[in-house]
């Protein structure tokens, strides 16, 4: 009996750990990885479709202003999202 109840919560033990696994994982990739590569993808597909002289200094300027503004809006809780939009 204390072999098969041993067994049993080494079992669930298991089960818990890879739950905690899988749940950093994905964590880590949703509130670090995925609003850094949205960024990225943000600023490219900006600076793809800007018709400009993309050697200017000032061209550059508004390429970097805009990706710390999408920088900084993807870093923010979704509660600065509705302070923000309520502006």
């Amino acid at each position: 009996m204390v072999e098969s109840r041993f067994r049993e919560l080494l079992s669930h033990s298991k089960y818990l750990l890879k739950k905690k696994w899988l749940f950093g994982i994905l964590d880590d990739f949703i509130t670090k990885q995925l609003p850094h590569n949205v960024t990225w993808l943000l600023s490219l597909l900006y600076a793809m479709e800007h018709k400009g002289d993309r050697a200017s200094i000032s061209t550059q300027g508004r390429i970097v202003g805009l990706f710390s503004v999408t920088l900084f809006i993807s870093s923010c809780p979704p509660l600065t999202y509705a302070v923000l939009s309520y502006r």
